[in-house]
């Protein structure tokens, strides 16, 4: 896996984890898994000098033992916590890229400390958001949202340039482990500048998502997200389902 690559990976699911596990016999072809439809509602933002314009999506999330799948529009992200493996998977062009929770940690540690400055405006950028922190407060307040039980809480975070702020009703209605995708970006959290504490912060967050509203600021831009909780439900589901798709390439390795 290139540096480049291993960055984009983690920086993405780094993100997605500040928004089960048990073992898997070898011989289950099928498993149960949670499955979570929310939708987000994003106001107009230029990111990195390109304008992005306002835009609706949805992301189902599927929440397996130990497994986990999350679909929007860019393709899927897949966590194997048996393997400690992240697989991001591209369909428009019919290929993925992946990398283990520790290969990605050193490879972000390394892209941290490195002093060398690159000439590469991309790299500039994603190394200054490897400067990462983060804030918890409970509110204490409670509210029947959209037929949950919630409690209100208040996120606040940096990934160097970028803060965000966030309202977040989390209910513990649902019988769901939503912190399968924190735990398995942990490793990787934890090697940057500022990773622990953000993670003790985090830790402090119990439940799954309701209702978030947030606002985004990059550069004194701000762009405003609203994300709901739409529907849940059962599935069962082969356990190929939380693998890239039979014909797709590696796109690590044919860069080699």
């Amino acid at each position: 896996m290139t540096r480049r690559s291993a960055t984009a990976v983690a920086l993405t699911l780094l993100a997605i984890a500040l928004a089960a596990g048990c073992g898997r016999r070898a011989h289950e072809t099928t498993v149960v898994a949670h499955r979570l439809v929310s939708v987000t509602q994003t106001d107009a933002v230029d990111v990195f000098d390109r304008p992005v314009p306002t835009a609706t999506d949805t992301v189902r999330l599927w929440l397996g033992p130990g497994l986990a799948r999350r679909d929007n529009h860019d393709g899927s992200l897949l966590v194997d916590m048996h393997r400690q493996l992240l697989t991001m998977v591209r369909p428009a062009d019919r290929s993925y890229v992946q990398g283990t929770s520790a290969e990605i940690s050193r490879q972000l540690a390394a892209l941290a400390a490195d002093p060398e400055r690159s000439d590469d405006r991309q790299v500039r950028r994603l190394k200054s958001l490897l400067q990462v922190s983060a804030r918890v407060t409970d509110t204490g307040k409670v509210a029947d949202i959209d037929g949950y039980r919630c409690r209100r809480w208040i996120v606040e975070q940096r990934f160097g340039e970028q803060t965000t702020l966030a309202e977040v009703w989390l209910t513990g209605d649902l019988d769901v482990d939503f912190s399968l995708l924190q735990r398995t970006t942990q490793p990787a959290l934890a090697a940057l500048p500022g990773g622990e504490a953000a993670l003790a912060e985090l830790a402090k967050l119990r439940g799954v998502p309701v209702l978030t509203s947030s606002v985004l600021t990059v550069l004194g831009r701000e762009t405003r997200t609203e994300t709901r909780l739409v529907a849940t439900g059962l599935d069962t589901v082969p356990v190929s389902f939380f693998a890239p798709p039979p014909g797709f390439r590696d796109r690590a390795a044919n860069s080699q």
